[in-house]
């Protein structure tokens, strides 16, 4: 990411902040799209950060522009923490004047940006990946839920989630990255840096064997082949489940969208269309089910959401 881009999201937290009313002790909510006031000047001081999402949302991993490492994702944690929200400024004018379908593929596509980002981040551009990812579902899920949205624009959407499923992060790669960028800095660190090359180059076999399939099994075998004295990050693997997951949920979202409306309202019809996503999310019973991280995603100290993702029956209106 570019200077310029960076200057883009380190106004963006500022500029919400002014908005926001709730007090310091409070934990304030994410405005609504319909509620966010127009940002014209930061719409446009952020040309060039929607200009490289475009961009970068549109080519294959291999001739990204981002390069093969984005170390800059690592340097500046509440700036590239900001993307998500810097796209709900961009695409909230559109929702407003119902181009929802739009609003929709710009949301998509900022996924992409932030996958291509964690995919040559380290450990922790991973985890800064998938919670912008999850925060861009959380977008999409008012987007999905609009009932101007058209049908053929839902469908488009559940096009795209499929493809973004289908192309999960891995944590193979992942460790692979922080294994290459360990020794890249190495000679800049003031410390010795041999021992926890060492160790890095110890645990990579174990982490190949275990995390070549599913993300799933990779968590689950984690701890077989921890090597004594490296850091712990099964925590950091689970998380990255959830980017599946709050994806998962969207997708459940369009598909009752989708069905017809006595089918949404009823418990065995929709778990039979929730079901080919019944492995990436667990759905829960009532009216409106709420949809939470299966049980390998989820760590004792995570704290709960503050509003929790909720499937609703909602169709089209034009």
């Amino acid at each position: 990411m570019s200077s310029s881009e960076y200057k883009c999201l380190a106004r963006v937290p500022y500029e919400l902040r002014t908005e926001t009313t709730c007090t310091a002790a409070e934990q304030c909510r994410a405005q609504t799209l319909a509620s966010l006031k127009p940002h014209p000047e930061l719409v446009e001081a952020c040309a060039p950060l929607y200009s490289a999402i475009t961009e970068i949302a549109h080519t294959t991993e291999a001739c990204s522009p981002s390069g093969e490492t984005n170390e800059l994702v690592d340097e500046d944690i509440v700036n590239f923490y900001a993307v998500a929200n810097a796209v709900r400024i961009e695409v909230a004018p559109l929702a407003a004047r119902g181009e929802l379908g739009e609003a929709a593929t710009r949301v998509l596509d900022a996924i992409r940006f932030v996958d291509d980002l964690g995919r040559k981040g380290t450990v922790l551009g991973s985890a800064l990946s998938t919670s912008a990812a999850g925060r861009l579902a959380d977008t999409l899920d008012e987007l999905a839920t609009d009932p101007r949205l058209t049908d053929d624009d839902a469908r488009a959407i559940a096009r795209d989630l499929d493809v973004l499923l289908a192309s999960s992060p891995r944590w193979d790669a992942v460790m692979r990255q922080e294994q290459a960028t360990s020794a890249k800095t190495a000679p800049l660190m003031r410390t010795d840096m041999i021992p926890v090359l060492a160790i890095l180059d110890a645990q990579a076999p174990g982490i190949q064997r275990v995390c070549s399939g599913t993300l799933r099994d990779c968590v689950e075998h984690l701890d077989e082949v921890h090597v004594e004295g490296a850091a712990d990050f099964k925590e950091f693997a689970q998380r990255l489940g959830r980017r599946d997951s709050a994806l998962a949920f969207v997708r459940m979202q369009i598909a009752l969208r989708l069905a017809p409306p006595a089918d949404c309202s009823n418990p065995a019809r929709r778990r039979a269309i929730l079901q080919p996503w019944a492995d990436r999310a667990v759905v829960g019973e009532g009216r409106d089910p709420v949809v939470t991280p299966p049980a390998w995603q989820i760590n004792p100290t995570d704290p709960p959401r503050l509003v929790p993702r909720a499937l609703r029956c909602v169709h089209a209106t034009i």
